[in-house]
């Protein structure tokens, strides 16, 4: 399987936990149980579950008043996805092969 495979395969599978995470916090908010403490969703964003953090924050309405969080977790997976994408750039055969 190529690189990019795995680090897509990656990607999806760490946004899917990741947003599953999110709105188990929103429902424990809503419940006043214990909650995921807010460094989770910005380590989840920097190994690759950016997206999945942000569309749950966005979908369930869940700390989006939290603008400093927000702004770090946006930044962080810009900056991991920016990484992967230049990780991807090392194996030009890979990229050949989608351009083409």
């Amino acid at each position: 399987m190529e690189p990019g495979k795995y680090i897509i395969i990656w990607i999806l599978s760490v946004s899917a936990v990741s947003f599953a995470v999110t709105v188990t916090d929103k429902i424990l908010a809503k419940r006043k149980a214990r909650r995921v403490p807010e460094k989770w969703f910005v380590i989840m964003s920097f190994i690759g579950g950016g997206l999945g953090v942000l569309s749950a924050f966005y979908l369930v309405r869940h700390k989006t008043k939290h603008i400093k969080l927000l702004v770090t977790v946006w930044i962080v997976s810009i900056l991991a996805y920016a990484a992967a994408v230049a990780f991807l750039f090392l194996y030009e055969p890979f990229i050949l092969k989608l351009v083409s």
